[in-house]
């Protein structure tokens, strides 16, 4: 049955009434004494119907001869299974055994008996008093019940109401109701609101198996977790048969009925009782009535313990921050003491000791003006009015102090108005000695002061800032070279709006910050680079168009300002305007260029002026001298008769007019070697070492590396020339033995490099020096290698040789 009445209601379904119905009725048919009572009704009511069923008479004069009507008797034994049913069963099984007694008495009554009226009267008679009896029987028994109820619920109240022990009020409450409901188990579960779950508390009649497999779960699950959610009762009848939230542990432990109640406090559930049996187990209503109110007085002194708890841990964290407190004003550094309102001391630390001078206990025996000079008094009076007057003091105030050596300190102070009960005892004060601080500070003033005055006066452009990129100083130079009165940035972080048309980081802003390279070069790309005088600190030049009247270009410099720990506290950043440097350089790269141009329109007209020439002495030079040499030739062979002496002389002349017609062809190669034109600049080169090695006798090696190629005629002449020169220098000034030139290509640059092993040199300083050391050919040198955009390195010692290195972009 699912028991229902003002205190809890429990939830059963249709199927679940069903069930219980079917299950109820055929756990009485196995009951005992219910065949006992079948049994009795079947042989009283034998003797009753003996015409028809034709028994022995023996009972009949047995009864007569107890001088009773048989009759009558045999309807008065139908009271004795009536009674008995109402013991075992009931009033409900008493009812139901009247009900068939009446309605086996009936029919003899109305069809048998002679006098059918007494008969019926009798029957209904035997059924009244039966159903009086049973109720009688009931009310008293329910009674007794009750009384033992209520025994058992008060005892139970006054248990759980003399502990407040958690653990001991779950115990005496789950051993008073196993006690008073006669049952095999019983289990509470606590609420923990935060992780939403139910957590066993306590239990009695179940295993450690089981124990551990309910330990907790959460709300919402099983039974437990239904009746915390809803916070209603739940019966069940036989948990084996509710697969969907019995575990198999529950099944093992042989449980069979339970009923859950929800333990609430304020409304609130917070726990659930669970009360089971190993058999099947039907709760009658007052029995859960006394559950329910057990259950609310655990869930009341289940709140109170917890209260308890709760008060007990305030204490203790309270004495542990009494404690915690005591020793941080024991071992504080500030000095700490208080006073009454007339300013004598009760407390003091051994922090205010070590700043006056005093003893912890001559301290307590002083008071607070006795500290003050006379000067300080006044203010002093006027602090403690406005704390009186409740009005807070929400800056930390500064007083001069006399220690006890007569020496005076300075102290940043803090006070604190003392209540109790609404009224004003005392005053606390925390204190701290920064004399060595104020006298810094007035150290750091007159510094920065100075600094100021050197600043100010400096007639390089000069801008401070702070770590929070607040500009101190901005002295006069720095006024006339930008035009912005310091009064307009100091105080504030606009610098970079005196260079820029929007608001951006200078290079000193970047130094406070930090920066990295990578966060540098995003202002100033390649145009910054770190100093070579001045450690951690970068320059940087660039052009600043808003400045002046047509821009200024300026040179800055920006370092860290660091304190004594090595934090940067600010940076200095100063300024040169290098505009008319700048200036005279554009305009020596002009005059450059033109020099440049004029020199290459020199070399093309040189080399024009020879090539015209070698071409005139291939042409008409040669070829007189051919001409001229042949008719020698003729005259010496054709003429007879001619002395020998003048055959001698046309001779010599033959002969020295070849030799002067093959000067002049080398002249002409040298002016504008052929090879060169047709074939290029590496053919032109080997035919160059072969002429200088047959003219010189040093060993010539010309070696090439890469992919060679073709340049234009005017490069091809210049590397061809550079070449030549240094050959030339090798053959006339080297003294050396062997000499080797390189070619070697790549994909963004052409190098040649000349070496021998001759006698070597002393280099100048520089190469703007070759000239004036008589070294005319590596300047000329120089000279085409500038021609051609490149590059020249010379690399020379005494006795060990010359190495020189051309180097030219593709």
């Amino acid at each position: 049955m699912c028991p229902d009445n003002s205190q809890s209601t429990s939830k059963c379904s249709t199927g679940t009434v069903q069930r219980l119905a079917t299950n109820g009725f055929i756990k009485i048919i196995r009951r005992p004494g219910f065949w006992l009572i079948f049994l009795v009704m079947v042989l009283i009511t034998l003797p009753y119907y003996h015409e028809v069923f034709k028994h022995p008479t023996f009972i009949s004069d047995l009864i007569s001869a107890l001088g009773l009507e048989r009759h009558a008797f045999e309807r008065i034994l139908y009271l004795a299974p009536i009674v008995w049913s109402s013991i075992i069963f009931g009033r409900n099984g008493a009812f139901i055994v009247a009900t068939i007694a009446l309605a086996c008495m009936l029919p003899r009554a109305v069809f048998v008996s002679a006098t059918p009226s007494d008969a019926i009267f009798e029957s209904v008679a035997v059924f009244i008093v039966g159903i009086v009896m049973s109720v009688t029987i009931d009310s008293l028994r329910k009674e007794r019940k009750r009384r033992t109820l209520l025994t058992t619920l008060n005892q139970t109240s006054s248990d759980l109401s003399q502990s407040l022990d958690l653990n001991q009020v779950l115990r005496s409450s789950i051993d008073s109701v196993i006690g008073a409901m006669n049952i095999d188990a019983a289990m509470v579960f606590l609420l923990d609101e935060q992780a939403g779950a139910l957590i066993l508390a306590a239990y009695q009649g179940i295993s450690e198996n089981l124990e551990q497999q309910i330990s907790h779960f959460k709300v919402g699950e099983g039974f437990n977790g239904q009746v915390a959610q809803t916070g209603e009762a739940l019966y069940v009848e036989d948990v084996s048969k509710e697969v969907h939230y019995t575990t198999k542990a529950v099944e093992e432990e042989g449980i069979r009925s339970q009923l859950i109640l929800p333990l609430k406090s304020k409304g609130n559930v917070v726990g659930t009782l669970c009360i089971a049996s190993h058999s099947h187990r039907q709760f009658q209503p007052d029995e859960i009535e006394l559950v329910t109110a057990v259950c609310n007085q655990m869930a009341t002194n289940i709140e109170n313990a917890r209260l308890f708890e709760k008060e007990i841990q305030t204490a203790k964290r309270l004495a542990t921050s009494e404690r915690r407190l005591r020793l941080l004003f024991e071992n504080a550094s500030d000095a700490i003491w208080v006073n009454d309102l007339s300013g004598n001391i009760k407390i003091a630390n051994e922090a205010t000791a070590k700043l006056t001078g005093y003893s912890v206990e001559e301290l307590v025996n002083m008071n607070a003006r006795d500290f003050l000079p006379d000067e300080e008094r006044k203010s002093a009076v006027q602090i403690r009015g406005r704390l009186l007057g409740n009005e807070p003091l929400d800056e930390l105030y500064e007083k001069r102090l006399v220690k006890k050596d007569g020496a005076e300190a300075i102290v940043k102070v803090a006070s604190n108005l003392n209540v109790e009960n609404g009224r004003p005892t005392g005053f606390q004060n925390i204190a701290r000695d920064v004399t060595a601080d104020k006298r810094a500070e007035e150290v750091l003033k007159r510094s920065e002061w100075e600094l100021s005055q050197i600043i100010g006066e400096s007639s390089i452009p000069t801008i401070v800032i702070n770590d929070k990129h607040i500009v101190t100083h901005w002295n006069r130079s720095c006024e006339n070279l930008t035009g912005v009165p310091a009064s307009e940035v100091v105080g504030t972080s606009k610098q970079g709006l005196a260079f820029y048309s929007e608001a951006r980081p200078i290079m000193a802003d970047l130094i406070v910050d930090n920066a990295t390279e990578t966060e540098i070069d995003r202002y100033y790309h390649d145009k910054y680079s770190k100093s070579g005088l001045i450690e951690e600190a970068y320059e940087a030049e660039d052009f600043f168009p808003h400045l002046g009247d047509h821009g200024k270009w300026l040179f800055f410099t920006a370092a860290p300002l660091r304190d004594d720990d090595g934090n940067i506290y600010g940076a200095i950043e100063t300024l040169q305007d290098i505009t008319e440097r700048k200036e005279a350089d554009e305009a020596l790269k002009k005059m450059q260029a033109n020099l440049v141009y004029y020199l290459q329109q020199i070399t093309k007209a040189q080399e024009d002026e020879r090539q015209r020439i070698a071409r005139e002495l291939h042409d008409e030079t040669i070829q007189d001298l051919v001409v001229l040499s042949r008719q020698l030739d003729e005259l010496v062979t054709s003429a007879k008769g001619l002395p020998e002496e003048d055959k001698s002389l046309l001779e010599s002349l033959w002969q020295q007019t070849n030799n002067i017609m093959n000067g002049v062809r080398r002249l002409s190669q040298d002016l504008r070697p052929p090879t060169l034109d047709r074939l290029g600049l590496v053919p032109a080169l080997e035919w160059l070492a072969s002429n200088v090695s047959q003219g010189s006798g040093i060993e010539i090696e010309v070696k090439t590396r890469g992919n060679a190629r073709r340049f234009s005629a005017e490069v091809e002449l210049l590397l061809f020339r550079i070449v030549q020169e240094a050959l030339s220098n090798v053959w006339k000034h080297s003294k050396a033995t062997s000499a080797e030139v390189m070619v070697d290509f790549d994909d963004k640059n052409t190098r040649i490099t000349i070496k021998d092993n001759g006698q070597g040199f002393d280099l100048p300083t520089s190469v703007g020096d070759l000239p004036g050391a008589g070294k005319l050919g590596l300047a000329g040198i120089q000279e085409r290698a500038n021609l051609l955009r490149g590059s020249v390195k010379i690399a020379s010692e005494p006795g060990k040789g010359t190495k020189i290195g051309i180097e030219v972009p593709v």
